[in-house]
């Protein structure tokens, strides 16, 4: 019956499943580089070319393992939140709450798998190029062609078990509370409330700030070794406590401008903190792939053309991924967003006026992300680096948030210009 119950609910939450196959996909692709990495250099016969590669992936690993497990976390987390009215019906049909944590489990180490199959048969016949327009920055001689070989099985299982297991890991706190949320509760609206953050985000935000302030310290101390990586060590601890300051700074800066500035703007900013875990995933991921941007700043990727280019191959992956990651948490409540669109046009709104507060909370998320990754940028880049560097570092922050806001405000309307082509009676029953 679990199994049928996977299928079919998959089947049928299409829409939010969808969206975390594409990030899973992504973090497929770069699990699947660094296996290559480690296959074409067992393979290779000149030392220093293996030995480069052999760091590549190490820099690959380090910079988009972080990446992918804080996006993939807050997805799945997310995306197992969007559900729980269903999980609650659930409950309702006679299913214990192991039962139900099982069935999550199972739904995501589905879509993990299939996207690591997809990502595989996709990077197969492009893997060459990826290995040498990835690695060539890092690589003894950057004009030397890579051997061309297949995947090794050793390096590919050990890829596939990695991308698997942090899927269901990161589903688990989550899955968890799907079991255990009472069903009264649960049929509310699954984005009305804040969750409470439990115990291993208390454990994870302590080790995240040991390491940040240690390697900080290191940093100012002199040392140039792997403290010299404290700004990733910053961005770690940025996404543990995210949770405890997307809220409070959002509906700070927004309270400077009075509601009585317009109903737009009221309607805009109350939908923002009304929603803050979807507001807060957004946020979160675009004020990571901000800061991801400010780090690359740091270490001079922006000072020629040579450099920019061997910035965006080891660099440029793990900010799109936020990116997307972040336009996908909106795209996942699509549903919700069509149906809060009818109720505003019901209340006496009209649709070039929803269609207008959609834009400005965009404008809200974008922001507050903004916000967020200069306090990410001040102590991480600002503070330790001499002038002109610190300045280089503040560069890539305008233009990272500028794609994220074009990428927020075109999820943000789409469902809006979606709904007003149908009934409005119809739209009210959409998220239902």
């Amino acid at each position: 019956m679990i199994a049928r119950l996977v299928v079919a609910d998959l089947v049928a939450g299409w829409r939010t499943w969808l969206g975390v196959f594409v990030v899973l996909f992504l973090s497929g692709v770069v699990a699947l580089v660094c296996a290559g990495d480690v296959s074409t250099a067992r393979a290779m016969d000149d030392p220093q070319q293996a030995a480069a590669l052999m760091n590549h992936a190490k820099i690959y690993s380090a910079m988009n393992g972080l990446v992918v497990v804080a996006g993939v976390a807050l997805l799945v987390g997310y995306a197992v939140r969007l559900q729980r009215t269903r999980h609650a019906l659930w409950q309702f049909a006679g299913l214990t709450p192991r039962s139900i944590a099982a069935v999550v489990l199972a739904q995501v180490a589905t879509v993990s798998v299939l996207a690591f199959l997809v990502a595989s048969i996709a990077v197969l016949p492009v893997l060459d190029l990826l290995l040498n327009g990835l690695s060539r920055p890092v690589r003894a001689d950057p004009d030397a062609p890579l051997v061309s070989i297949a995947l090794s099985p050793g390096p590919v299982a050990v890829a596939a078990l990695v991308h698997v297991g942090v899927a269901v890991v990161s589903a688990a706190v989550a899955a968890r509370r799907a079991g255990r949320t009472p069903a009264l509760v649960a049929v509310r609206a699954p984005l009305d409330e804040t969750v409470r953050p439990g115990v291993g985000r208390f454990v994870a935000t302590a080790l995240a700030a040991v390491l940040a302030v240690g390697t900080y310290v290191g940093y100012l101390l002199g040392d140039r070794g792997v403290t010299s990586l404290f700004p990733i060590a910053f961005i770690a601890l940025f996404a543990a406590v995210a949770p405890w300051l997307t809220g409070p700074v959002m509906r700070l800066w927004t309270a400077v401008l009075p509601a009585g500035v317009g109903t737009t703007w009221f309607v805009a900013r109350r939908n923002a903190l009304h929603a803050v875990a979807r507001s807060q995933a957004a946020v979160a991921l675009l004020a990571i792939a901000a800061a991801l941007g400010a780090f690359t700043g740091a270490i001079g990727v922006w000072s020629d053309l040579r450099m920019f280019v061997q910035g965006l191959a080891l660099f440029g992956v793990p900010v799109a991924v936020v990116l997307l990651t972040a336009g996908t948490t909106i795209f996942m409540a699509t549903p919700e967003r069509r149906r809060e669109s009818a109720v505003l046009v019901v209340a006496g709104m009209t649709w070039r006026a929803v269609t207008l507060a959609a834009a400005i909370e965009a404008v809200v998320v974008t922001v507050t992300a903004g916000l967020l990754a200069m306090a990410l940028a001040l102590p991480a880049t600002i503070v330790p680096l001499p002038g002109q560097q610190a300045l280089d570092s503040l560069r890539p922050l305008p233009w990272v948030l500028l794609v994220g806001f074009v990428l927020v405000v075109v999820l943000s309307i789409a469902p809006v210009l979606a709904a007003r082509r149908r009934p409005v009676v119809r739209e009210l029953g959409v998220a239902a």
